[in-house]
């Protein structure tokens, strides 16, 4: 039989609605203190009421809790991988448009460009001028400054954006560890604890961990039942749950030449396993360290294959114009510079080359001082005709052996298959005669422009493109003439090969496919343009991607913090409420005082 209600149990009944409402005061003030605290999570306190013997006994505390939508909160660490993701591309391709130049600008690629061949130009109206000829091959060193210094620029980046991926992997495994470590405590802290004790503040934190890794990696979380979290990326591969891994680089899975990325799992007794196992790049889809792989492999790599092939077709078209033309006055040695397209010693020109079987060139050995020829293999010059291409294969040794063999010039010139510093093979033609100097004339097809007898550019893409170095010291070597049809000579206003040159400008060039660009047939300033023009399309893609992602992020965010953030009006209006509850109680307590006081004195 339960006894009745005494003084000391309405004594006690005070007293626990004292000391709940004291914790839940001090709640109340740790959630004012915390509203502007980034990640903190409204707590709320829980009470039930005590029943003893079928008489009331009072309140408890049956826990404090967070206020919160985990569903929701499931949702954000989604959403920021995908932040992360539109973020790191949207802030590199803001920093790839500064490499390519305001379009317009004096000092854009295109403009550079336009201005060299409006220099060729002006040089046609004066070829042997000496000072329009420096200024057409100084402003041909702009050119390759502007294109090569992009190509420069997009590789510094692609290192830039591979650096930063070890800069987050940093992040990550410092996230990963200190998740574990909350994981430990808040297991210990949830079967230890007694009274109003709780994990609230530590799983806090442990959200906010969980964040920085979701801004760097796509990945799923799940609890178990002890409040433990669980982290694998999206490949499902785990993170940290009973134990964890560090995050590190591996070696490389090509095409890519640049690190991969691994998970090697980490022992209880926190020694590193022997293992590492690769994270699949390709089958991750978001956050910021994806992001930053698909700068650095696609976005980086797409844009230097459209810039090199910018180069190389440039180099490749101006070249097979110039090598047909030459300086005023001629040279007495000419090298073929185009070795480097052949596959190896004794290579067979007429299928690596653009050159067929019934091709054929002329050669003229002139007078260096007056361009007058002193033999020739022109017809119309008294020679017995072309050097012609008569057979599959041929390789460089057999055009020279034609060149030496030929009874008209065979007496006065010299052909030689000689080794460049690149170890390519190139034919070497010089003049016996050091007052003499070489003209060569296509017939029948592009030989010397195809062999590159008279280069003007050297290197292949825009990684190593440069001018010759002999054009460089004596600008008079630019090609601007061609042999004369009459009789195999020279004349030193001849400006034939310079117009030519000059009208490369609008002139529509086959370009491959290459990056994001289709095959096309463009002039070489459009081409940079479509380039540009491509770039800012995809500045502007990324740009709408990522202010899309932050509307959505922002709006979970905002219905988030409506449920789980601090609203101070509410907590004020509670801190009254519970003062008055604690008075009430204090109230009780001194009136049951008065009453025991009382009752002593009967006694």
């Amino acid at each position: 039989m339960s006894s009745a209600p005494t003084l000391n149990s309405t004594l006690n009944i005070a007293l626990s609605a004292l000391q709940t409402t004291q914790t839940t005061l001090s709640t109340v003030s740790h959630n004012i203190s915390n509203v502007n605290t980034d990640g903190y999570v409204r707590q709320q306190v829980i009470n039930g009421n005590v029943a003893l013997g079928g008489y009331g006994g009072g309140v408890n505390i049956i826990e404090i809790r967070q206020v919160t939508d985990k569903f929701l909160a499931n949702r954000i660490i989604g959403q920021t991988s995908a932040v992360g993701y539109n973020q790191t591309q949207s802030n590199f391709f803001d920093n790839i448009e500064v490499i390519f130049g305001t379009p317009g600008s004096a000092t854009s690629t295109e403009k550079v460009m336009s201005q060299f061949f409006n220099d060729l130009s002006t040089l046609a109206n004066a070829p042997d001028s000496t000072s329009l000829q420096l200024n057409a091959v100084k402003n041909a060193e702009f050119v390759v400054q502007s294109i090569t210094g992009i190509a420069t620029e997009l590789q510094t980046a692609q290192q830039r954006a591979d650096a930063q991926i070890d800069q987050s992997i940093d992040e990550v495994n410092e996230a990963i560890k200190k998740i574990y470590d909350l994981n430990n405590e808040i297991v210990t802290l949830g079967v230890n604890s007694s009274g109003a004790a709780n994990a609230n503040d530590l799983l806090d934190e442990r959200q906010r961990q969980i964040g920085v890794i979701s801004k760097h990696l796509g990945i799923n979380v799940i609890y178990d039942s002890l409040n433990r979290a669980s982290i694998s990326t999206e490949t499902g591969r785990k993170l940290v749950d009973t134990s964890y891994v560090q995050v590190e680089r591996t070696a490389p899975v090509a095409p890519s030449v640049f690190q991969s990325i691994g998970v090697r799992p980490v022992g209880s007794d926190g020694n590193p396993g022997a293992t590492v196992f690769p994270l699949v790049e390709s089958r991750m889809t978001t956050g910021g360290i994806k992001g930053l792989i698909d700068i650095r492999d696609d976005e980086m790599t797409n844009l230097l294959a459209e810039v090199n092939n910018l180069a190389s077709t440039m180099i490749d078209s101006f070249n097979r114009i110039h090598s047909q033309g030459t300086s005023v006055p001629p040279l007495n040695q000419l090298t073929s510079g185009n070795g480097n397209e052949l596959s190896g010693f004794g290579a067979d020109v007429t299928s690596e080359l653009a050159i067929s079987v019934g091709d054929s060139f002329d050669i003229s050995i002139v007078d260096i001082a007056t361009g007058t020829p002193i033999t020739t293999t022109l017809t119309a010059g008294g020679g017995a005709g072309s050097i012609a291409i008569t057979a599959s294969p041929t390789t460089l040794a057999d055009i020279a052996a034609s060149i030496n063999g030929n009874p008209d010039i065979g007496g006065d010139i010299t052909a030689a298959v000689i080794i460049d510093g690149d170890g390519n093979e190139q034919l070497q033609v010089t003049a016996n005669n050091a007052n003499y100097g070489v003209v060569f004339r296509n017939n029948v097809g592009n030989v010397a422009g195809e062999l590159g007898m008279n280069n003007f550019f050297t290197g292949e893409d825009a990684t190593d493109m440069d001018i010759r170095s002999d054009i460089l010291a004596d600008p008079a070597r630019i090609a601007s003439a061609r042999m004369r049809e009459t009789d195999g000579g020279i004349s030193f206003q001849d400006n034939r090969n310079m117009i030519e040159l000059a009208q490369l400008a609008e002139s529509p060039v086959t370009f491959a496919a290459a990056g994001n660009l289709a095959s096309q047939s463009q002039s070489l300033s459009q081409y940079f343009i479509n380039i540009s023009s491509n770039l800012a399309i995809r500045l502007d893609d990324s740009t709408s991607a990522l202010d899309f992602q932050n509307v959505i992020l922002e709006d979970m965010e905002s219905r988030f913090s409506a449920t789980s953030g601090v609203n101070l009006d509410e907590e004020l209006s509670n801190l009254l409420i519970y003062q008055r509850s604690y008075q009430a109680s204090a109230r009780i307590v001194s009136v049951v005082d008065e009453l025991l006081q009382t009752l002593v004195n009967i006694v």
